[in-house]
């Protein structure tokens, strides 16, 4: 028996333009345009993954071919809206130019486009339309720029750098974002209440930073967290760190701590153990640049995610280090979870990284070597001899040390010594 279940990102997709998330500009532009008659010949949707292109190229079909419409709310109940749903619409023409990018692609849809079909409006949805050749762009053009009636463009792309100006300049462009963390989370939130997944907030508030601002991935890992759950046990948060393969806060913190301090068994330990949880290595390598980062955004005063006791040892910890040994630190994470990737030995990459860390010549070290290279310049250009900047200054004693008062005629008792033995 074939299985009827249906993931939460395309249970929950948008039906309407009131049901996008995150998206109010776009919803505020395309609600105007319907509402006032003034629909483009041809849109381009850009934006990251996830955030809503392909499922508002969709609204809009059902907004404009809606029995009731056009429509800023579609009913979502008539032929036109049902088919649209159902992508097996003779009015809405879905195109995935990963796989349909040639020139003779190109060519058979400007041949259709000036076909009627039924429904007010005959919609072509390219998607990925970064994809396609130059020659299929170029054969696209006269048509995007005076299509026949009633004919609308909709093209959505996460690569806009890559579409001709020549396409852009003939598009309405409409910009989508990645969904703020807030915002996110309180969707996250009331599908699982409506889903019944029983699940901790502090979870919900990872999935939200995890997805990173795109609704589908968050959509996704709420799906994947749901299966942890039960009626009586709840998702809690170590439960998610171990289906993501991340890293502890506090453990992040040990790492920090134990890293500044130049304490490479601690941390080698850790890492181990990390590892024999099943932690991949670059995950390690690429969840501790995370952490650094987050470092050196607190001492900048630049809001950061995390629990809130997570936020406030941050904020102690990013005092203890030096902002440019902070900014190469890194830099060097970043380049090792890079080495972890591509090495056949991720593992053994991963622990040599670290203690490369470990025992990183310390910019403190450096700056108080230059201090005394300025110093020692700046007496010689004044003429005193080197035998009296020694006599000045005597060897460096730890601060614990008494004064040697002697110390002039210490420094000339081997010379005698040596002068008597001649």
């Amino acid at each position: 028996m074939a299985s009827t279940y249906e993931p939460l990102y395309l249970k929950y997709r948008p039906q309407s333009l009131g049901d996008l998330v995150g998206q109010q500009s776009v919803v505020r532009t395309l609600t105007n345009a319907i509402e006032h008659d003034r629909v483009a010949h041809a849109y381009l949707f850009t934006g990251p993954r996830g955030c809503g292109k392909t499922s508002s190229a969709r609204i809009m079909a059902k907004s404009l071919n809606c029995q009731k419409g056009p429509t800023p709310t579609p009913c979502l109940e008539c032929t036109s809206c049902v088919e649209v749903k159902q992508v097996n619409s003779p009015a809405v023409i879905e195109i995935d130019a990963a796989s349909h990018n040639s020139v003779d692609d190109a060519r058979l849809l400007i041949e259709r486009a000036p076909i009627t079909v039924g429904g007010n409006y005959k919609i072509y949805i390219i998607d990925e339309c970064h994809m396609l050749t130059k020659e299929a762009f170029n054969a696209l053009l006269k048509t995007i720029e005076e299509p026949p009636p009633n004919v609308i463009f909709i093209l959505a792309t996460t690569e806009e750098h890559k579409v001709p100006p020549t396409i852009i300049s003939r598009c309405q462009r409409l910009m989508f974002k990645l969904i703020n963390h807030d915002e996110l989370a309180v969707h996250l939130r009331n599908v699982a209440t409506k889903e019944e997944i029983n699940i901790d907030d502090a979870a919900i508030d990872l999935v939200a930073r995890r997805s990173g601002g795109g609704l589908r991935d968050a959509l996704g890992l709420l799906d994947q967290a749901s299966l942890l759950a039960t009626k009586e046990k709840q998702v809690q948060l170590d439960d998610l760190l171990l289906m993501l393969g991340s890293v502890k806060e506090d453990v992040l913190l040990d790492f920090s701590k134990a890293i500044k301090d130049g304490a490479a068994e601690p941390v080698l330990q850790a890492a181990l153990s990390l590892l024999g949880e099943g932690r991949e290595p670059a995950l390690i390598a690429l969840e501790l640049s995370k952490h650094f980062l987050n470092l050196a955004k607190a001492q900048l005063k630049i809001p950061v995610l995390g629990s809130p006791s997570y936020l406030e040892a941050l904020t102690e910890q990013s005092k203890l280090f030096d902002r440019t040994e902070l900014a190469q630190m890194i830099e060097q994470l970043s380049a090792l979870e890079q080495s972890c990737r591509r090495s056949t030995q991720s593992a053994l990459t991963l622990e040599i990284g670290l203690l490369s860390l470990c025992h990183r010549l310390e910019i403190t070290e450096l700056k108080q070597l230059k201090d005394k290279v300025v110093d020692l310049e700046s007496r010689l250009a004044s003429g005193v001899p080197p035998q009296a900047m020694h006599a000045q200054r005597p060897a460096a004693r730890p601060p614990s040390a008494p004064p040697v008062s002697h110390a002039p005629a210490q420094s000339h008792a081997p010379a005698a010594s040596y002068s008597s033995g001649a």
